[in-house]
């Protein structure tokens, strides 16, 4: 008569015991602090301005880089009142002043929050990374093997590890990729010329046509790239 088998489960120990509460522990905190900064942002968010780019470039230079002066001019409204214009109302003049001190200190302390976010996001997105790669690599072998149903999840994962096509003959380079060609060119890096033709005038703003042949064209030497590396 058989006999059924028993399947047995490993049991956890206590280092993982304790690794899991403490990954329980880090999640439910990080929860918090989201639930916590939320709602700090609905409270904050009566204080939200729409600016263009042009006037929030505008505020910024004044507003914020002059500063300096901003205080300066407070400072010696103070110590002259008989100085200061009827029509100018010293108690919101102060106002502004502090207000401003007040939110940019919650400003440099939501860049300081916002750089440890970001390391601590780095730092899991690595980490988790690193998995999914061990993940991968597993899966790609069992595919080559021809292990049942690993070729779907292999044709499902590839596509994230293909290259990007290059770029087709007839799409001009962009302003940096020049430049960068210009740069490897001066210092004997790469093979190729660079030639720029203004098919219009400077005067009438017109545009100009580039003939990136480090990009495009054929040189001889080894193709490492999308690049002609000197040998």
């Amino acid at each position: 008569m058989a006999t059924k088998e028993n399947k047995q489960t490993v049991p956890a120990t206590s280092s993982d015991k304790e690794l899991r509460a403490m990954q329980n522990t880090q999640a439910e905190e990080m929860q918090q602090i989201i639930a916590e900064v939320e709602d700090a942002l609905k409270k904050f968010g009566v204080y939200e301005n729409t600016y263009s780019p042009d006037e929030r470039m505008r505020l910024v230079s004044v507003g914020i880089k002059n500063f300096g002066f901003l205080q300066t001019a407070y400072d010696s409204a103070q110590m002259n009142p008989a100085l200061v214009p009827s029509f100018l109302d010293m108690g919101m003049y102060a106002w502004t002043i502090d207000d401003y001190r007040r939110k940019r200190a919650l400003f440099d302390l939501l860049q300081n929050f916002m750089r440890i976010a970001q390391d601590s996001m780095i730092a899991s997105g690595d980490e988790a990374y690193h998995y999914s790669l061990m993940y991968y690599n597993y899966v790609r072998e069992a595919a080559r093997q021809k292990v049942a149903v690993a070729e779907g999840v292999y044709n499902q994962l590839s596509p994230y590890f293909k290259k990007s096509k290059s770029k087709k003959g007839n799409e001009e380079p962009t302003q940096a990729q020049v430049e960068r060609d210009v740069r490897a060119l001066l210092h004997g890096t790469k093979d190729g010329k660079i030639v720029i033709e203004n098919e219009t005038p400077a005067a009438l703003a017109g545009k100009h046509k580039v003939l990136d042949e480090i990009q495009t064209g054929h040189v001889e030497g080894k193709i490492t790239s999308e690049f002609a590396e000197k040998e």
